[in-house]
């Protein structure tokens, strides 16, 4: 359930502001945590360290030395000390914006949710009952967005706790493997390994990724190992509308065009933020570096 019922240019512009807000924070902190000796300063005299090494080294002066070599030590355990405050800064932010970003996203009241069987039947698209794979045919709306959409498939245990997360893509109207990026989410962890809980993997199998408006599709996936008792395999399709980015290109090493969903946008404007901050930054503070010089 929606908590505000955004609509998608203004919720844009929230996601625009919420990103530079973000950036804005995230370089006053990164000025402001371990006070004087933040990281700037300690990389400063770092680098006068590692000087010292490199000619106390030249000169064969064990004991300067060794002294330089314990002084870049404690420089780096300080360095690592602010490091660790900033990213508890970072995931102290983005950790309540990724649980909030789905109770405001726009576009999400249409989505199909369905629930895969593995019975046999003609109407679940399911082949046949009790092989271990999990079916459902999924109706496409006839005002389904051109191009890259997805759908996320959870296997969730009797206590409604999701067990294993996966997705794939659906292309109606067109559009390529380019257009979106999937990644599945590992629900299990090293500790759960540790301790011998089940792991469990959904994959998914006879997709047609190729879709056309008021079509039917058949979706199915096979649970790695065999589910526990009380436990089912759901879906969650994007409908006609949700929450997309196009870009003029693609990114770069991932070889994406699409950016679906708020987390995801979220993270490309605030990349793209901080660039221009930092280019801005450099530019203004060459500009002043230059007055100062035509001053004297």
């Amino acid at each position: 359930m929606a908590l505000y019922n955004f609509g998608f240019q203004e919720y844009f512009v929230v996601l625009l502001l919420l990103a530079a807000i973000y950036v804005v924070f995230f370089n006053f902190a990164q000025g402001k945590v371990g006070g004087a000796r933040n990281i700037k300063a300690l990389q400063v005299e770092m680098r006068e360290i590692q000087k010292k090494m490199s000619d106390a080294a030249k000169s064969k002066d064990e004991k300067a030395l060794n002294e330089a070599i314990n002084q870049n030590w404690k420089l780096t355990m300080e360095i690592l000390v602010i490091q660790v405050k900033l990213m508890a800064i970072i995931f102290g932010i983005l950790i309540p914006l990724s649980w909030c970003f789905p109770y405001v996203e726009p576009g999400t009241a249409d989505d199909i949710h369905l629930i895969m069987a593995d019975n046999g039947l003609a109407s679940h698209c399911d082949a046949l009952e009790g092989d271990g794979i999990h079916s459902a045919c999924v109706p496409i709306p006839q005002n389904a967005t051109f191009g890259a959409w997805t759908i996320d498939i959870f296997l969730k245990s009797v206590k409604n706790e999701t067990l294993a997360r996966n997705a794939t893509a659906l292309f109606c109207n067109g559009g390529t493997h380019e257009d979106v990026w999937l990644q599945s989410s590992a629900v299990s962890n090293i500790f759960d390994s540790i301790s011998g809980k089940a792991q469990y993997g959904l994959n998914i199998s006879n997709v047609t990724e190729k879709c056309a408006p008021g079509s039917t599709l058949q979706l199915s996936v096979k649970p790695t190992p065999k589910i526990p008792p009380g436990a089912y395999v759901e879906a969650t399709a994007n409908s006609g509308t949700f929450l997309y980015l196009d870009l003029p290109f693609a990114i770069p090493l991932i070889n994406i065009r699409r950016i679906i969903g708020s987390y995801g946008i979220f993270i490309f404007l605030v990349f793209m933020f901080s660039m221009t901050y930092g280019l801005g930054k450099s530019a203004y503070l060459e500009l002043k570096k230059r007055m100062e010089q035509k001053k004297i």
